[in-house]
């Protein structure tokens, strides 16, 4: 029974089997866009603790503009390296770290409420 967030957390960011496997054939650093969103904080937990397993030399970094007070600490502490970025920012996004050789992870959910210009809120997934 899970009776606290870190026991939560704990389960949620506990790599599924295959995951190492898969993360093992990256050429490059994993980039997670949007990582401040509601499941950012744990898929960049999981690909790090996937990658420690299998002692991969590979950098997590997770990208959002970090609003969430707190957030940018608990990822440092587990290791993600952070990038405070706006998304909608050309310019912001242009200086973004180059992961092209490996892979680009979305994980972008738009609160449309703060967000006039948007029409909709979405979850993507591009593996380069």
């Amino acid at each position: 029974m899970i009776e606290n967030l870190d026991q939560l957390e704990e389960v949620m960011s506990r790599p599924l089997p295959g995951v190492a496997a898969q993360l093992a054939k990256l050429k490059g650093d994993l980039l997670i866009l949007g990582v401040g969103g509601k499941m950012g904080p744990s898929l960049a937990h999981q690909a790090r603790r996937a990658l420690d397993d299998i002692s991969s030399p590979r950098a997590v970094i997770g990208v959002s503009r970090f609003q969430q007070p707190g957030l940018r600490a608990q990822l440092d502490s587990w290791g993600i390296q952070t990038v405070s970025c706006d998304l909608l920012d050309p310019d912001a996004v242009a200086q973004l770290p180059d992961v092209a050789a490996g892979a680009l992870v979305v994980a972008v959910a738009v609160d449309i409420l703060g967000v006039e210009d948007l029409a909709a809120a979405e979850v993507a997934l591009i593996v380069l």
